[in-house]
């Protein structure tokens, strides 16, 4: 496991991120990145996640994922191009 930066999109380890395609209901913090086996084409990232307890998600791999990506119930790996960072506008805040 290497820490820093999700090259395809500057994710910092501790950003909070959410899921493409679950919504911003999926919340988890950047924990860690890892380069998985090459792909077809070149070698993909895969980002390891820790939920937030008490969201909707926040036990996710509990029942939805894989044995191989899930570390506990509340953190494992995840494709890192299903996830973006977290951003709040001010809006939202209050």
């Amino acid at each position: 496991m290497y820490k820093g930066i999700l090259k395809s999109r500057g994710i910092m380890v501790g950003d909070l991120v959410y899921h493409l395609l679950y919504g911003k209901d999926w919340r988890g913090i950047l924990m860690g990145m890892e380069i998985t086996e090459s792909g077809l084409i070149t070698p993909s990232e895969r980002a390891l996640v820790y939920m937030m307890p008490g969201t909707r998600y926040g036990r996710f791999f509990k029942k939805n994922y894989l044995t191989n990506s899930k570390v506990s119930d509340t953190l494992g790996y995840v494709s890192s191009k299903w996830i973006y960072k977290l951003e709040f506008n001010e809006k939202e805040r209050n």
